[in-house]
């Protein structure tokens, strides 16, 4: 027999999944309680955070597709926001954490060459094991050239994990890890929904820009291009006008000018006598 709490949590659950217009599903993996409890204030005003049972949420959703993501520590997000802004908002609020060995690198981990401001003794040695080429400078331990010490998605190993916290690197992330949403019937991965705004923005201006240029090029009028292209089509109509001397109200003044000038010219040879 379905024990009653349960009943009323899916019950919850779906009135909550009628009410928010976009649910998302997010790795709670290594969060301190602590530290759930502070964001859930921080977000309190965009977002509701519910920590339930995976096994409940997929029975509210139902035959979603999105239930398939639902594995493992989850967390769920229902918000009115739309799943880019969530996505943003989310990766925006974690923050920095040391490696403790057996996490997942979530980005390649580089040490940078140059100081580390520790001294000479067994650090060299430990550099040195995992990897990074180090030597001793001016009574300080140097990192020779920029070494990757675990590439993304690789595992962390203790012993590289104790030599990073040492060099002050953390290379890992706390925080709610999107992993997909669910809005307007539709699945958006969290990859997807990372997106960088400057290079989408400069992709785009540089898109119209060459469109615009092509148009132009071959007179296709519409209405990003029929004003430069009225302008063009005046200028090199003025143009052929005064080529040709045909005298019109646009090019009389220019024309008249032009002979004013000849004029000028003309007397000024024949009283030097040319």
């Amino acid at each position: 027999m379905v024990a009653e709490w349960k009943k009323k949590e899916v019950k919850e659950l779906k009135k909550l999944l009628k009410q928010y217009k976009v649910f998302g599903v997010v790795n709670i993996d290594n969060i301190p309680a602590r530290q759930m409890q502070q964001m859930r204030r921080n977000f309190r005003d965009k977002l509701l955070i519910r920590v339930t049972r995976n096994t409940l949420i997929r029975r509210a959703l139902g035959k979603s597709e999105i239930a398939k993501y639902i594995k493992n520590n989850t967390g769920f997000i229902f918000t009115d926001m739309d799943s880019f802004k969530l996505c943003k908002l989310l990766d925006k609020g974690k923050t920095p954490a040391p490696a403790r060995g057996g996490e997942i690198a979530p980005r390649d981990v580089i040490v940078p060459k140059g100081d580390t401001g520790l001294p000479p003794g067994p650090m060299i040695g430990e550099l040195q094991r995992v990897g990074i080429p180090a030597q001793v400078e001016k009574g300080k331990i140097h990192v020779k050239k920029d070494t990757v010490v675990v590439k993304k998605d690789e595992v962390i190993s203790k012993e590289v994990a104790d030599v990073l916290t040492k060099l002050g690197i953390h290379p890992m992330e706390v925080g709610l890890n999107l992993i997909a949403t669910y809005e307007d019937n539709r699945v958006f991965l969290a990859d997807v929904l990372r997106v960088d705004e400057e290079k989408v923005k400069n992709d785009i201006l540089k898109a119209y820009s060459e469109a615009m240029n092509l148009a132009l090029y071959a007179g296709v009028p519409n209405k990003e291009t029929i004003n430069i292209l009225i302008g063009k089509a005046y200028r090199e109509g003025i143009s052929l006008a005064l080529e040709l001397n045909v005298i019109n109200k646009e090019t009389v003044r220019m024309i008249l000018s032009k002979a004013y000038k000849d004029a000028l010219i003309i007397s000024s040879k024949i009283k030097r006598g040319e």
